[in-house]
């Protein structure tokens, strides 16, 4: 009985998880970042291949990464500074 309960609710856990919630604009950037439109180029190149390779996984990262960092100077955000990620020689 407890493992059906758990299957049953497995859904409801899981969909509440997927995307960031809040209207701040932390979440809504995180939103728009995995609906920018060269973070959906990089995602349906690598379905049409069948798998990701280490350069396809870093362009994905980054694109998201630039997507958000984008996002929050539209909406007047600070964001701290850093430094650029290592670029795998491929």
């Amino acid at each position: 009985m407890r493992l059906c309960v758990a299957w049953l609710l497995l859904p409801l856990v899981s969909g509440c998880a997927s995307y960031p919630t809040g209207n701040s604009p932390q979440a809504v950037c995180r939103r728009d970042a995995l609906d920018d439109p060269a973070v959906k180029q990089i995602t349906i190149a690598q379905m049409n291949s069948g798998s990701m390779s280490g350069k396809a996984k870093f362009d994905y990262r980054q694109a998201v990464h630039d997507a958000y960092n984008k996002c929050l100077r539209q909406h007047g955000v600070e964001f701290r500074g850093g430094v650029e990620p290592v670029r795998p020689a491929y």
